[in-house]
């Protein structure tokens, strides 16, 4: 199984802050989210941890939506990324592509990102980015 692959499913009911945390709580799993800006877009990474937390439709929505909400971002400008560590140390990535109607997640799919020089970008991006909640 992939790391960078949801692994639990959780009923429709789940509230997103019990599955994260609050924000604000600096041993919540919101630290493991980034984000930085660059050319009209913001980039949004989220770690392998959190997106196995996101397994179901209603809790990625709530999450996403929360997410954009912060960053003051919409749909169109967002390019959302999973990392996870690889056995070399450096970060993997694959993206994360939602298909939205109405305000809810339709459908996601993850794909590994395997360019060479598209993975270059994606991880100099990564190592400029912040954190967007939490500690600092």
């Amino acid at each position: 199984m992939n790391a960078l692959e949801p692994l639990v499913q959780y009923s429709q009911n789940t509230d997103i802050y019990s599955l994260l945390g609050e924000p604000e709580d600096p041993s919540s799993d919101w630290n493991e989210l980034r984000c930085a800006q660059l050319s009209g877009y913001d980039y949004i990474f989220l770690s392998a941890k959190i997106n196995s937390k996101l397994a179901n439709k209603t809790s990625l929505s709530e999450f996403i939506n929360d997410v954009y909400q912060i960053m003051q971002t919409t749909h169109e400008r967002a390019k959302m990324y999973i990392y996870s560590s690889s056995s070399v140390g450096k970060p993997e990535f694959a993206g994360f592509e939602v298909n939205w109607k109405g305000g809810i997640v339709r459908d996601f799919h993850v794909s590994p990102i395997k360019n060479l020089g598209q993975k270059e970008f994606i991880r100099t991006i990564f190592d400029h980015s912040g954190m967007l909640a939490g500690v600092a």
